[in-house]
């Protein structure tokens, strides 16, 4: 079985050529080794749930929540400086509300909750838990749309 490698060159190019020559020598040792231990009952999805298993392919990607992005979202706003600190502490006053409806409903929100059921909960908790007035509502609003 023939291999062909990169060309060995100096420089960033020949780094770069050194780092792929590098891993495919991984794999190769790799599919070596499952050749050795399966011989002719080696398959292919064998060498894929291994080399997934060995190369750590297979990691489970965590589902980030509402929480996850908008916390992100107020960091952001923080570090850019793009608002002043009194607008970033309304963005963490309606992000802690948001936390509460979650805990209240028990569920935990997504990005794909925010739909017209999401808003229609989020002005009536506004309403019958909190008793604002329509003006704040509309202001809180106002700064959840740009999330």
């Amino acid at each position: 079985m023939s291999i062909q490698r990169p060309k060995v060159r100096r420089g960033a190019a020949g780094e770069e050529n050194r780092k792929i020559t590098d891993e495919l020598n991984e794999y190769q040792r790799a599919f070596n080794t499952l050749k050795e231990k399966y011989k002719e009952s080696l398959t292919k999805e064998i060498v894929k749930e291994k080399f997934n298993i060995h190369f750590h392919l297979a990691q489970t990607v965590k589902k980030l929540t509402y929480s996850d992005y908008f916390e992100i979202y107020i960091e952001q706003k923080k570090n850019s400086r793009s608002v002043q600190k009194d607008s970033w502490q309304k963005y963490t006053r309606i992000h802690t509300a948001i936390l509460e409806m979650q805990k209240k409903s028990k569920r935990t929100y997504y990005l794909q909750s925010f739909d017209n059921a999401f808003l229609m909960n989020f002005i009536s908790y506004f309403r019958n838990e909190k008793n604002i007035s329509d003006n704040t509502l509309r202001r809180k609003i106002g700064f959840l749309n740009p999330f």
